[in-house]
């Protein structure tokens, strides 16, 4: 007799790109009192931590990640280095297989992950 079991997926490194995106751009952009340079985030999955990303002057962090589809939370860790305060406020991020993008607004600031799942 044979029995087929059910093999879990692995996680796979994978491409993921989160942005901390400024609401009034027109203000912050070429503002020299404004950088989003060492923004800290921690991605995690079941409370345990994944990744974590640091930002560089555009907001923008990518890295390979060894993730699979589902969900996970991202909370920022440590202010960018100037101009901005500390959003410490979790947001629960759906990674889905394939690419994708959301946005996550709390009042006057958005975080932007983009994840491409091939």
């Amino acid at each position: 007799m044979l029995y087929a079991r059910r093999v879990p997926k692995k996680a796979h490194p994978r491409t993921v790109t989160m942005r901390k995106v400024a609401t009034n751009a027109a203000y912050t952009t070429a503002n020299e009192a404004y950088d989003m340079t060492g923004a800290e985030y921690a991605l995690r999955r079941n409370g345990t931590l994944v990744h974590t990303f640091s930002t560089d002057a555009e907001g923008r962090a990518t890295s390979s990640v060894d993730v699979m589809p589902g969900t996970y939370t991202l909370q920022e860790m440590q202010a960018p280095r100037r101009g901005y305060m500390l959003n410490s406020k979790v947001k629960t991020v759906e990674i889905a297989e394939g690419s994708g993008t959301q946005d996550h607004h709390d009042g006057w600031r958005t975080c932007r992950i983009a994840a491409d799942l091939h």
